[in-house]
């Protein structure tokens, strides 16, 4: 039987995921200026690197992120039983709850959500609504993971806490703020303060993922955690 090895060293992968995530961010903010000042469309080509656009190539980036962090995820429970067996089932939950983020990121269930009339007279930072659910489940996951991340070492709760503050700070404060000025302002969503401030929104949410899963990865890695995959020859 033959094997192929991948050796993903985190470090290397975090600064490749990184690098890609400002490009993204860099060509975003260059493509929305040239959209909206200069009325240049490029045949539709700066939909395709659009952050603020769901079928942009950025959005699947950012969806292939959170993919592979409930991968990792996944692969750390199914190590957990013999290592780490008081927090088993929370990184089973870490695992789900990354899987369903990352279908929203291309299903945009969060938008669904937000149409569906929870507040009336919908203005300021609570013109999406849906950062009302989104707030309530942060303060939820939260709590109930305050006792795993005690019990993690220093360097890996360190790592959760910077990575979540960067998503978070993304996906619900960085909104907020884009609900203000989308509301606010006379070009609202279409004006070039909006869209950048979409790009910053976006690049924060794509960091913070990136980090998540270098420091599932280190805590894979720590554990010297290799992942062979069979495939039984003739059994069709």
């Amino acid at each position: 039987m033959q094997r192929w090895t991948i050796e993903i060293r985190p470090l290397h992968l975090l600064n490749v995921l990184v690098g890609i995530s400002g490009l993204f961010f860099v060509t975003h903010s260059v493509a929305v200026t040239l959209a909206i000042e200069r009325g240049i469309t490029g045949r539709g080509f700066i939909d395709k690197v659009n952050l603020g656009i769901d079928t942009a190539i950025p959005t699947w980036f950012a969806a292939l992120l959170l993919f592979m962090s409930a991968v990792a995820l996944l692969v750390v429970y199914r190590t957990s039983a013999a290592i780490d067996p008081r927090n088993g089932r929370h990184w089973l939950g870490l695992s789900v709850i990354f899987a369903l983020l990352s279908i929203d990121e291309v299903a945009a269930i969060h938008e669904w959500v937000g149409d569906q009339g929870l507040i009336e007279n919908r203005t300021g930072v609570l013109y999406y609504q849906w950062v009302v659910v989104g707030i309530a489940f942060v303060i939820a996951v939260g709590l109930v993971y305050l006792p795993f991340l005690a019990r993690l070492d220093r360097r890996s709760r360190n790592l959760f806490v910077l990575s979540g503050a960067l998503y978070v700070g993304g996906a619900v404060l960085m909104e907020m703020v884009n609900a203000a000025v989308g509301s606010a302002t006379e070009d609202g969503e279409r004006g070039l303060q909006y869209a950048l401030q979409t790009g910053v929104e976006e690049l924060f949410e794509m960091v913070g993922a990136a980090v998540f899963l270098y420091s599932v990865l280190d805590v894979l890695a720590r554990r010297s955690v290799s992942v062979h995959i069979d495939v039984g020859a003739g059994q069709r």
